[in-house]
Parts: structure tokens; sequence; C-alpha cells
């Protein structure tokens, strides 16, 4: 979520309900995104009722991959808020998932995709970043959410290369980081250095 700087200052804290509360009060703000960067929307201690106060005031979106929490704690977060758009951050086939994100159950954050747009009737987006480990799975998975009716994304990662990366593309392919466990093999499927620097991420869908 971004917001101006004298508004708060959140480093290393948790975002409280009062703040969420001036925030849209303030008249600056039409959409929060709750994106698991460092940490993750669904460890959130008042994530509940921050979705509750922000339904039919703003748009809310969550980025998730944490699949730590018990099932009847989703219930009651899509129950707070059925209108929030839900993003789940499952790279590959929900059994091969956690080789990237490490811990997480992949197969439980799939269950509680699909209890999203079965029971609660909402439209969640599979969100897939594309690593050597699941580059040639892409099509299963997305035939796997077209069964189930789910918006189906592909992220292409420009993590491979440090954040001084070459402009020239003739440079591009000398400074890779061929040692990354994760890099594509096909160059296809990850962000080119020249893209890397403005963008970081492109999505195909």
């Amino acid at each position: 979520m971004r917001q101006k700087p004298e508004l708060h200052d959140l480093t290393g804290a948790h975002l409280t309900l009062d703040i969420v509360r001036n925030l849209v009060e303030s008249g600056q703000f039409t959409r929060f995104t709750f994106c698991g960067q460092i940490s993750d929307p669904m460890v959130h201690p008042n994530m509940v009722p921050i979705l509750e106060y922000c339904r039919h005031k703003v748009e809310v979106e969550m980025i998730v991959a944490a699949s730590h929490k018990p099932e009847r704690y989703w219930r009651e977060c899509f129950a707070a808020n059925p209108e929030a758009r839900y993003i789940f951050g499952i790279d590959g086939l929900p059994s091969k998932s956690h080789l990237y994100r490490i811990n997480q159950d992949g197969e439980k954050l799939f269950d509680m995709m699909l209890i999203a747009a079965y029971e609660f009737k909402m439209e969640p987006t599979w969100m897939h970043i594309i690593f050597k480990y699941n580059e040639d799975e892409i099509d299963q998975c997305r035939e796997l959410a077209k069964q189930h009716n789910i918006k189906f994304t592909v992220v292409k990662s420009g993590r491979f290369y440090p954040e001084t990366a070459a402009v020239d593309k003739a440079q591009e392919l000398r400074i890779i980081d061929y040692n990354n466990k994760y890099l594509p093999s096909n160059p296809d499927n990850f962000v080119g250095a020249r893209f890397n620097v403005k963008t970081k991420m492109h999505r195909n869908n």
C-alpha cells in the first residue's frame, strides 16, 4: 500500500486499524493493496477487523502466500470482506510451490483459494512466478486454474540480475547469475536486464 511519507512512518511496525481509519478518512485513497513483500497479510494480527472496516469504503487487494493460518481464520477473513480481491502466490503446481516459497503448504493454499471461489463467490487470482523447477508446468497449472474458473497470471521475475544491471542486450547475457538455481532455462521466462531496472517484474495473463 502506497502512502505519503508524512501520513505515517510504519517502519518495523504493524499497520493498525486506527491508521487504516485515518487513511480512509483522509479521502486520499480508493484502494489498499496488502502485500507480503516482507511478511504476509494473513499473519497480521489485525487483519480481520481491518478487512471489516474497509468493506464498502475502499477496494482491498490481498496478495498472499503464507499458508500457516488454519482454515477457520481464512474463512473469517473471507467473510469479513467478500469484496476483497485475493491474489494467491503459488509458484508451480501446488505440490511444488514450496521449492521456492520455503515452508509454504501450496496444496493447502490452493484449497483456500477454492474456498474463496466456490463458497464465498469471490474471484481469486492464481499468481505463478516462473522458475526453473516450474517453467514446464505452466500449461498444466493454467488448465488446473481453468477447471476451477480461477484467474491465472504468469509473472516473469527480474531478480536474476544485480540492481546495476547493464542495459545493453549483449552485456545482459553476461551478467545473468547462472548459479541461481531458480533461473529458468528459457530466457523468455524471465525479465531481461534492460527491462529490470524500471519494471522489476512483468506479467503475462
